[in-house]
C-alpha cells in the first residue's frame, strides 16, 4: 500500500470525463480532505444504458488533473483503490 500521509485525499483540477458520447463531468475542480464524507448523487441508470456503456472496450476519455493522496489517479492499481473507497449502491425497486 502507498504512503497515504496527506490531508487532501482527492483533488480534481479542471477535470472532464466523457464515456462514449456522454459527458459525465465538465471542468470540475474540488478537494476532499481527510475525514470528510462525500456523496455523489445522480440519476438512476436504466439497464440498457448500463449494458451499452460499461464494457472494458468502451470509449472513455478524460482531461485535467485528478490526484488521490497526491498521486495521479492513472498511477494507482485498481486493487489499491478498492481499499480506499466505498460504493453504496442505491437499492433497486422490486
Amino acid at each position: 500500500m502507498r504512503n497515504l500521509n496527506t490531508n487532501v485525499v482527492l483533488e480534481a483540477r479542471k477535470f472532464s470525463c466523457t464515456i462514449g458520447e456522454k459527458r459525465i463531468l465538465r471542468d470540475v475542480s474540488f478537494q476532499i480532505r481527510r475525514g470528510e464524507y462525500v456523496s455523489i448523487v445522480g440519476p438512476t441508470r436504466r439497464q440498457d444504458d448500463a449494458a451499452e456503456g460499461d464494457g472494458p472496450d468502451h470509449d472513455r476519455r478524460h482531461r485535467g488533473d485528478l490526484e488521490i493522496c497526491s498521486i495521479p489517479w492513472e498511477d494507482w492499481k485498481q486493487s489499491d483503490l478498492a481499499k480506499l473507497a466505498a460504493l453504496v449502491p442505491r437499492p433497486t425497486a422490486g
